[in-house]
């Protein structure tokens, strides 16, 4: 099957669809939005930082020093300050392309007994996550997720780790807007799954249960043969010990 013919979770809702069809979730682009704020959010607090230390650093000194060395240090000062944002707007730009890619080749596949997550640039991942492995789901949401209005479906596994919270998911299916369709979706295929997983351990304990008896009544009916076999030589022996015992009454 290719992917281009599994149903996309992008939008605003799940489409109705088989429920042992596989679907293909992506992230939407407000998590790259998000990502983009959180970046040039981060930068404009460093800028602001820096202009606060050069703006005391400059008070403190220069005032003590006369206007020559004032107007050094308001030189050396701007040329730092503009050397600063233009490092900035290189990184950003960097981080903008790598993290569009990123988010282009996020990728969550729900089957019918498995997650299936992929992520990567240039290490590119694909982790499979079965639902008999699975403890927990959950959803979490951070002040900025609701800023832009999505959303983090979290999966804990049996051999997931547990030393805090931040660490207990064991797979994570980020920058969800219908984060919540995908968590009841997901919980749903689990139900399904396990209700499956009981009525075929069902199926083989009766299963087995049939075979025992089988094997029981096969016993039972190879020793009533037996039973039968040797009555009948029993029977026979003892005919043959009261004629001899007749004949030797008649002989003596």
């Amino acid at each position: 099957m290719k992917m281009s013919d599994l149903p996309h979770i992008i939008g605003s809702e799940i489409p109705s669809t088989p429920p042992d069809k596989p679907r293909i979730i992506r992230p939407s682009k407000n998590f790259l939005y998000k990502n983009y704020f959180l970046f040039l959010l981060t930068a404009i607090i460093f800028i602001i930082a820096m202009i606060i230390f050069v703006l005391f650093v400059n008070t403190l000194i220069g005032s003590s020093q006369g206007p020559t060395v004032q107007q050094e240090l308001d030189d050396m000062f701007t040329i730092m300050t503009v050397g600063f944002s233009l490092l900035w707007v290189i990184l950003f730009v960097i981080y903008g392309i790598g993290m569009y890619i990123y988010v282009k080749q996020m990728v969550f596949i729900v089957h019918g007994s498995e997650i299936v997550v992929k992520k990567g640039i240039i290490n590119k991942t694909e982790k499979h996550v079965p639902y008999r492995t699975v403890t927990h789901i959950s959803m979490r949401a951070g002040p900025f997720d609701r800023l832009f209005n999505i959303g983090t479906v979290e999966i804990q596994t049996a051999g997931g780790p547990s030393s805090s919270l931040e660490s207990m998911a064991e797979e994570k299916l980020e920058g969800l807007i219908v984060y919540r369709e995908v968590r009841d979706y997901i919980l749903t295929q689990l139900r399904m799954f396990q209700k499956q997983q009981k009525e075929e351990s069902s199926i083989e304990g009766s299963s087995q249960v049939l075979t025992t008896n089988s094997r029981e009544d096969a016993l039972l009916s190879t020793l009533q043969e037996i039973k039968t076999i040797l009555s009948q030589k029993f029977d026979s022996l003892e005919a043959k010990l009261e004629s001899i015992s007749h004949k030797l009454k008649d002989k003596y």
